[in-house]
């Protein structure tokens, strides 16, 4: 089977890319969809377009479903990215 998932360029599609390997192993072609906006990604999967997204936090989920009534639901939690913060002043 052909698993279609639409994600940020970075960091989401490239961790995408070095479990793409293992997943084919088991016999899964992942196919990823590289889209650089953040309204994209919940539409896509609300019209079935894709099977997954991977891009964002759980706020943001909770907001497009209000905002947009997507019938979409988290399926597991993930990663969250460093932060870095610079400053001249602190």
């Amino acid at each position: 089977p052909t698993l279609k998932v639409a994600s940020t360029s970075v960091p989401h599609a490239e961790i995408l890319e070095f479990i793409k390997p293992s997943l084919k192993a088991e016999n899964i072609e992942l196919e990823i969809f590289i889209i650089d906006d953040f309204n994209t990604p919940n539409r896509a999967l609300a019209d079935k377009e894709v099977d997954a997204n991977f891009f964002q936090h759980l706020p943001f989920l909770e907001a497009q479903k209000a905002d947009f009534d997507y019938k979409i639901e988290p399926l597991v939690a993930v990663h969250l990215e460093p932060m870095v913060l610079y400053s001249k002043k602190h």
